[in-house]
Formats: C-alpha cells, structure tokens, sequence
C-alpha cells in the first residue's frame, strides 16, 4: 500500500460512519445490501470460489502488451495477474447486490480482467444486458472461455482499449442503470470517461469507481469526483466509491464502513 492509501485508510477507520448514517429508504437499503450481501445464492457463490481457486494457482504463461497505467509488455503466468487484478469474491458478492438493484437495466463494466466479477453480476442480474470492455486481448480470451462455461449468454464482451471501445458503446447503448470502472487507475483517463458516460445513464444510476486510494492520482481522482454536480450523492466506502444519480435525493457525502 502507498503512503497516501495508508493515510487515507487509517482516516477512513476513524471517521466512516455505519447504517445509522445513512436516513433515506432508498440509500439505507442500497448500503444495507452492501453490508449484508444476498443477491448470490450459495451455489454461485461456489462456482465463483472454484473458480478463484483455479486462476490462482494456474502456472500457464502469461506473455502481453500491459495497457493503463502499468502501460507495457509483460511476461508472466495467470496465478500471478489474477492475483494482482482480481477482485476478492467479498468485493464480486458487493457488486453483484448493486446489479440485482439494477437487473433488467444495462449494466456496464470497464475492466473485465478474467470475468469474476463479470460473473458475479450475471449471476445476480441474469435480465441484464452486461457489456464489459477488456482491453489485453490474451486475458479477454479466458474471460469469455469462463462466461462459455457459465452460459452467461448476457454478458458481451468487446476487446480493446477504452478509448476505443467505449466511444463505440455509448454511441449504440442507453439507459445504463449500472457502471462499474476497473481499470486504467489513471486520473484524467477516469474523468474522461465519466464524462463520455453520462449521456447514457439512467434516471437512477451508480458508477462505481474501484481502487480509489490505489495511488495519490487516483485519490486525487476520487476528490474531483466528490465535486461533480451531475450526482446527487457520493459515497466512499474507501475499496471503492459511488457516485448516485437520483434527482429524487439530497445532495449528501458519505464515508462509510462495509
């Protein structure tokens, strides 16, 4: 952990609040949700643990050109990138709840890596349509090998990198109930991509912002974004953040415990 995650992760622990900060219906069941994760039953959750435990100890090589913000050609094995990219089941059980809210809308992600967390929402949201960009194409093939698998005929997976892909889904999506941003933890790509999303939002829409203490970037991210006027609330949950769309809500900030 960076020094500025660690600052701010020792802020969070002091300062964050719990349930009882949270007094609109709406909000309190959302976070509710996330304290208390149900959306996957037991056998999903089972699927995805087998499959953590077989991308972690696959040795099979690993050879591609590293896009984001470790831009460059990377030897290594599955285990090792599943290991430093993958989001823990807890966090894919978090995500899964905030896709069943939205299940029947179109739901985003950026950041495929090797579909758990794509997964996960599927399980969860099997009435929406889930399109998730992956930019490393070796890491996009066993991505769709496991939703192949899981017969997640709802999820589309386009390949390529974002600034390529997500011009091309917004110009033929609308109405994205959910977002979920993982990847390229860069501060200026995120805000450009924030931007380059809102037309297509719902009414009531969450983007989710992963890793928003990864580095003093991101965290300067994350601070613009607490800023921005096109959402009603904001809420930090330091592994991630939320940004709520819902004109029905007052303007509030929170910082929360999970």
């Amino acid at each position: 952990m960076n020094r500025s995650g660690l600052v701010a992760a020792i802020r969070h622990f002091f300062k964050a609040g719990g349930l009882k900060s949270v007094h609109s219906p709406w909000l309190y069941k959302i976070y509710y949700s996330l304290r208390h994760p149900k959306a996957l039953k037991d056998s999903a959750i089972a699927k995805l643990a087998f499959l953590h435990g077989q991308l972690s100890v696959d040795k099979t090589p690993l050879v591609f050109n590293e896009l984001g913000s470790r831009e460059g050609r990377l030897e290594s094995t599955v285990s090792e990138v599943f290991k430093r990219t993958s989001t823990s089941i807890s966090e894919a059980e978090m995500i899964a709840e905030l896709a069943m809210h939205f299940n029947g809308k179109t739901i985003l992600e950026m950041g495929t890596a090797f579909g758990t967390t794509t997964l996960a929402m599927h399980f969860a949201a099997h009435k929406s349509r889930i399109i998730t960009l992956e930019g490393v194409p070796e890491i996009a093939a066993i991505a769709q090998s496991h939703f192949k698998k899981y017969e997640a005929d709802n999820v589309i997976l386009k390949i390529g990198r974002f600034s390529e892909t997500l011009p091309q889904v917004v110009a033929e999506e609308k109405d994205f109930g959910l977002v979920f941003i993982d990847g390229h933890h860069s501060r200026k790509p995120t805000l450009d991509y924030l931007e380059m999303i809102l037309p297509v939002l719902s009414e009531k829409a969450i983007v989710v912002f992963d890793d928003i203490y990864y580095s003093r970037d991101m965290a300067e991210c994350w601070q613009e974004l607490l800023q921005h006027p096109a959402f009603q609330v904001k809420m930090d949950f330091y592994r991630f953040g939320l940004l709520i769309k819902n004109s029905d809500l007052s303007a509030e900030r929170f910082r929360l415990k999970l």
